[in-house]
């Protein structure tokens, strides 16, 4: 009887070592299979290039380019150029107007969000807000533009010279009324950022005081010309803002990027 135990625990014991080899095998192989890059290359095909599409550039003509959905943006002096994503040029009555209207500024240039195009004409006094359709508005600032900024909420803002300050910023709903006047002062605006919700809005300006180039962000709630709150950043150039979503905006620097909560 004691021999037959003792066969039996052998066997038991064999048993068990036989599994756990195989758990260990089939684990081995699930990580060669999960991290090699040779079974990889076996089994996965990257056709990731197969669609690429290649636009060719006249490199005699000097633009900028822009992605507005499913459109490549090609603006000159000349006016607007659009391709789809084959590369093809894409004519429309209606777009072929509104880039008749750019190419009569003297130096356009063109912005977008998702939703929405502004076009203005750098230096100039004229900028209109666009889509591939037709244009939403036509608006002439009082004073020479320096840049501007449209949302996809459909409010957009302009950032114009100013008579009694460095510069202002300029903000218009969706409807193209003008809502809010800030003038910098002494600083220059450099961005501007509107919570998609149009309840608050961040205006970015920069100074140079002891040889140093500091930024300034200023918060406002909606139509109060009054800051509730205000940020230096001594030494540090930010170039850009934007709102993540009605609370979050980020800030791009030239050292880091900035998490802000605005509430």
């Amino acid at each position: 009887m004691s021999v037959e135990r003792n066969d039996k625990k052998r066997k038991n014991g064999r048993i068990k070592i036989i599994a756990g080899a195989a758990i260990l095998l089939v684990c081995f192989l699930a990580w060669l299979f999960v991290n090699s890059q040779f079974i990889k290359g076996l089994i996965y095909k990257d056709d990731s290039g197969d669609n690429n599409t290649v636009l060719e550039v006249d490199k005699s003509i000097t633009g900028s380019y822009s992605v507005f959905k499913d459109h490549i943006i090609f603006t000159t002096k000349n006016g607007m150029t659009a391709y789809n994503l084959k590369g093809e040029a894409v004519q429309t009555s209606n777009f072929d107007a509104i880039s008749s209207e750019i190419s009569a500024y003297g130096s356009p240039v063109v912005k977008n969000c998702d939703k929405y195009m502004i076009a203005y004409d750098s230096g100039g006094r004229e900028l209109i807000v666009f889509n591939m359709a037709k244009i939403i508005h036509r608006i002439s600032t009082e004073y020479n533009l320096q840049t501007v900024k449209v949302f996809n909420n459909g409010y957009f803002a302009a950032i114009t010279a100013d008579a009694g300050a460095k510069n202002q910023m300029i903000l218009y709903n969706k409807s193209g009324k003008k809502i809010f006047v800030w003038h910098s002062g002494t600083d220059n605006i450099v961005d501007v950022a509107l919570s998609p919700n149009g309840k608050k809005t961040v205006v970015l300006s920069s100074e140079l005081a002891g040889g140093s180039l500091n930024s300034k962000l200023l918060f406002f709630n909606e139509k109060e010309s009054e800051a509730y709150a205000s940020d230096k950043y001594d030494g540090i150039f930010i170039t850009d803002i934007d709102f993540i979503n009605n609370s979050l905006l980020t800030a791009v620097s030239d050292v880091c990027l900035y998490y802000l909560n605005t509430d």
